[in-house]
């Protein structure tokens, strides 16, 4: 019992550490998106450059009264994820000290206490990925802890899109490798059939979940509605678009041809651009979805959105830091939050955000140098055999999973939305945390000097 009391306020003590970025700004941190997830749910209608779900977890959690309950909640999800992931490694009190002593360095640190006291769904993100290491490797969580994670992985799903490509994306991979190396065969696996079959269903269920609650809400069984948009952007970036159009607008009658010298970056958001005036993300669907299809069909643009995939997810990969917390004036999200939470406009107003008063180049330029060092590190410990055989076999994959889902999130969101430092600085905290599992153990081989070769 006192063991259960001392893991539940280290998890309260936890969350409350996360919050620390909220408690500085006097306020939630809120973003020019915070406004549409809030007023989607309240209004009851499906965005087309957004899921809904996280608006309806705001709406339910703040239960219509107070921001700051979403923000306790994101920081009691993240320390409780955090917490479980640690008890795959560690017990007792090295458990209880590592993750508190983790919790402050990046706290202090890293962007996670941003992304944990915004407004946004941000911090989900990487709470997928713990959540996925937890269900195919923690032994220790009893049915029931099981099924939260379980539960919270499928809101992720649910919250951002991009966690679903990714995830799925890192499935079909681990799965690929154990089936062709033949070590599900083998007896004692280090990940098992059933666990990873497990993940497989989640995914799966996210297919049915997501559109038929969009058809509950919005009347339409659909997943999205504004892939092609965002896709089109993506090609506008790349240049790859206006190329495109300039060979084919004399032979193909698009009504994007009569645009195609007034292409610029303001083409998903301003309501001048050509998007608004063809009638918006829906009536271009069928447009935008025949040229991109003819674009990736055309052997002279594949190997060019190849190249330009490439080049995008490395600098995405390289391109994290917390968003300027600079205020955003008497719109969005100001409008939603003084018409839903009447009684918080003013406290907004008097936020530290919302003067602009908020700096964090400082944590910017430690984060930085901290995740470079970290990345090398972690890279070391991959090439070095003495190192990477002497971790134990459930930390190799963590290790691997963790490296690959950080990659595979820049290259999704740099390719199917575009470059934001937003999309890697929500995660890139995940590097130091495996990067400090990494050395605790081999820290401790070379303590009780067992650290043998790689040749024995």
């Amino acid at each position: 019992m006192l063991r259960k009391k001392t893991e539940i306020g280290l998890i309260l003590f936890g969350a409350i550490m996360l919050c620390y970025i909220a408690f500085l700004n006097n306020f939630p941190l809120v973003y020019s998106d915070t406004g549409d997830y809030i007023e989607s749910a309240f209004r009851a209608y499906i965005p087309f450059d957004r899921p809904i779900f996280y608006g309806i977890f705001i709406r339910l959690i703040s239960i219509q009264r107070s921001l700051w309950l979403v923000i306790y909640a994101q920081g009691l999800i993240t320390s409780y994820v955090l917490f479980e992931t640690f008890g795959i490694f560690y017990s007792g009190n090295r458990r209880n000290i590592f993750f508190i002593a983790s919790l402050t360095f990046l706290t202090l640190f890293t962007g996670i206490s941003h992304n944990v006291s915004i407004l946004l769904p941000d911090i989900f993100c990487p709470i997928a990925a713990l959540c996925f290491i937890n269900l195919l490797f923690n032994r220790n969580l009893s049915r029931f802890r099981m099924t939260v994670i379980a539960v919270l992985l499928l809101l992720c799903l649910l919250f951002a899109y991009s966690n679903v490509i990714v995830l799925t994306a890192l499935f079909l991979l681990i799965s690929g490798y154990l089936f062709t190396s033949k070590l599900f065969a083998r007896k004692g696996s280090i990940i098992a059939r059933s666990r990873l079959a497990g993940c497989g269903a989640l995914l799966a269920s996210f297919f049915i979940i997501a559109p038929t609650g969009n058809y509950l809400i919005g009347r339409k069984f659909v997943i999205s509605e504004g892939t092609h948009v965002f896709l089109m952007n993506h090609l506008l970036e790349t240049g790859i678009l206006e190329d495109y159009l300039n060979r084919e607008c004399g032979k193909k009658n698009y009504v994007l041809c009569q645009y195609k010298d007034k292409l610029d970056t303001g083409f998903m958001w301003s309501g001048s651009s050509p998007l608004y005036k063809m009638g918006g993300w829906a009536a271009t669907k069928e447009e935008y979805n025949r040229i991109i299809d003819d674009i990736l069909t055309t052997p002279r643009y594949q190997l060019m959105v190849l190249q330009r995939f490439a080049e995008y997810t490395l600098i995405q990969y390289f391109t994290f830091g917390i968003p300027n917390a600079h205020s955003w004036g008497n719109g969005p999200p100001l409008v939603q939050i003084n018409e839903y939470y009447k009684t918080y406009g003013r406290d907004y107003c008097a936020s530290q955000q919302y003067h602009s008063w908020l700096n964090f180049s400082t944590t910017d330029e430690i984060q930085m140098i901290l995740v470079f060092i970290c990345l090398a590190f972690i890279i070391l410990t991959l090439l070095i055999p003495p190192w990477f055989l002497n971790l134990c076999s459930t930390l190799r994959w963590v290790i691997v999973i963790l490296l690959l889902f950080t990659i595979l999130n820049a290259a999704v969101c740099a390719n199917f939305s575009t470059l934001n430092s937003r999309f890697q600085d929500r995660l890139i905290w995940l590097l130091p945390l495996i990067a400090f599992l990494a050395a605790e153990q081999l820290l401790q081989k070379v303590r009780s000097g067992n650290l043998p070769s790689a040749n024995r």
